[in-house]
């Protein structure tokens, strides 16, 4: 089995309807290494966790979705759980256009 050599990582919260087009973006990509999404979910009240469901089901490469229960955890502690919970060799970020990560 080929190793995964990067993990795409995306911090949200409450923000499903941005993680859907940035997830459309994401499924259109034709990378040329072997890669994973990984997802931390921060809390969300809103559709995000339907979103997260939905995509994982259609798409043709691993995803990983990870639940943090702190909610408003800070930025190091998400990009944590990323880390402990990607394989690749390498981590790239995403943030969801026009908000915080």
């Amino acid at each position: 089995m080929e190793s995964t050599a990067v993990s795409l990582v995306i911090c949200t919260r409450n923000r499903a309807e941005k993680l859907r087009s940035c997830l459309g973006y994401i499924t259109r990509q034709s990378p040329s290494c072997t890669w994973e999404l990984v997802v931390v979910n921060n809390g969300s009240t809103d559709a995000t966790a339907d979103v997260l469901k939905e995509y994982a089901a259609h798409v043709p490469f691993p995803i990983m979705i990870l639940y943090q229960a702190v909610l408003g955890a800070l930025l190091q502690s998400r990009w944590r759980a990323a880390m402990e919970g990607s394989s690749g060799e390498g981590l790239g970020r995403v943030g969801l256009q026009g908000t915080p990560l």
